[in-house]
């Protein structure tokens, strides 16, 4: 299941087996309706990645919501999308009861739509009336917030997608009904849905009327749909020719950042269908889109280092290791000219690319000197949110810090507090 939350590339075929997962203890019970942990149950995985998640979320907590409620609810629901992606969907619960914003509701959406994509229909149900209910009332005593309107269309549009998956489609087209231009194009049918010649063809077709709107955040929406159509149907070649046909005539007025993201999605899905052929072509051209711009720091270890990962599943090893190396020499030129509050996020991909290509030794250095870089700063805020986010990148990749990184890691966390 792919993430983002965005987008979910779940499958209502698709039945999985799970086991009983360990409880978060330590954090303060908010004052909501109660909602049972134990409704589902969760696939195995290794100890040290769920201490991972738990040191993200227990660190962000620690930050005040006064007046940085918005910061911490967003990093809080990073880390509930990280159990989700993990198969962790009773921690992810358990994480999102603690967020007191908005951002609950759409936490409960992304739990609706991991179940729908799980067969369970019943807990789909349980969480969509939950975040209807947010969507439609707010967080009760949440403190009010300006520009709520988005925000609900936001957790709208991850309802729609959760009825488009449990195969009611005339209440996810209603629900997606006069939501805001930036969440209109999200919604995609289930993978069995679309293995239907007739509902493909009625989604395609529906997908294109949102683009001839022609604004900017609904064709970005409608091409990322129908690049996770196009991972879906990779094996028919008709439909996947015409949706890469469709992505790559639409894409011009989109940022060169989002047509590099765009082939990136659709590298992966020619790697998870074993076409290496198709995508060394693709990565090509994400790698000629990459050298036309010059590219603000940040954003090009954040776009770079993803393809040479998906380089080096492509069968082009040595390329991806020269690759790699050089964009770790780039950031040792362009370190000293960093923010600090940019030098983990330039560090993060990279270490993600090196466990990409099995070389957890490296991976793992990075990650050290990301957790050191991210601790730079003189406030707990940006410390907090690095460590949540190399921790999550961690528990994602598979790298198990060693003795050293879970002390310093811990001394961080141990050390948050004022100036916030």
């Amino acid at each position: 299941m792919k993430s983002v939350l965005c987008f979910f590339a779940v499958s209502v075929c698709a039945v999985c087996a799970f086991c009983e997962a360990a409880k978060l203890e330590g954090q303060p019970e908010l004052a909501v309706r109660e909602t049972r942990s134990d409704d589902f149950e969760e696939l195995p995985l290794e100890p040290y990645r769920l201490e991972l998640l738990d040191l993200a979320f227990e660190s962000v907590s620690r930050m005040p919501s006064k007046p940085h409620l918005k910061d911490r609810s967003r990093t809080q629901a990073m880390v509930a999308e990280t159990a989700l992606k993990l198969d962790q969907p009773a921690r992810a619960l358990r994480y999102l009861q603690k967020i007191e914003n908005w951002r609950r509701g759409a936490c409960l959406a992304d739990l609706a739509v991991y179940a729908a994509g799980h067969q369970r229909a019943d807990l789909a149900e349980k969480y969509l009336r939950q975040a209807q209910e947010m969507a439609e009332k707010g967080l009760p005593n949440a403190p009010q917030e300006t520009a709520q309107e988005w925000r609900q269309d936001l957790i709208k549009s991850k309802i729609a997608q959760a009825y488009a998956l449990l195969g009611r489609l005339e209440v996810a087209l209603k629900t997606q009904a006069g939501l805001e231009p930036s969440q209109r194009g999200r919604m995609v049918l289930s993978d069995c849905q679309l293995q239907q010649t007739e509902l493909f063809e009625k989604e395609f077709q529906r997908l294109e009327s949102e683009l001839k709107q022609n604004h900017t955040e609904v064709r970005h929406n409608v091409l990322l749909s129908y690049a996770q159509m196009y991972e879906v149907l990779y094996d028919q070649k008709e439909p996947r020719v015409r949706l890469e046909k469709m992505i790559k005539e639409s894409w011009s007025p989109l940022p060169a950042f989002q047509r590099v993201q765009l082939l990136t999605r659709l590298t992966q899905a020619a790697l998870a269908h074993n076409d290496s052929a198709k995508a060394v072509e693709l990565l090509e051209e994400a790698r000629l889109l990459m050298e036309r711009y010059q590219w603000p720091d940040e954003t090009q270890f954040s776009l770079g280092a993803p393809l040479i990962a998906l380089r080096y599943r492509a069968g082009q090893s040595e390329e991806a290791q020269k690759e790699v190396q050089d964009l770790l020499k780039t950031y040792e030129v362009k370190r000293s000219s960093l923010f600090n509050i940019y030098r983990a996020g330039a560090l993060r991909p990279l270490a993600e690319a090196y466990a990409g290509m099995g070389d957890k030794t490296s991976a793992l250095a990075l990650y050290k000197r990301a957790v050191q870089e991210g601790a730079e700063n003189p406030n707990s805020r940006p410390r907090a949110e690095d460590l949540a986010a190399t921790c999550c990148s961690m528990a994602l990749h598979s790298i198990e810090p060693d003795e050293e990184l879970w002390e310093r890691m811990r001394q961080i966390q141990g050390g948050l507090g004022q100036p916030w």
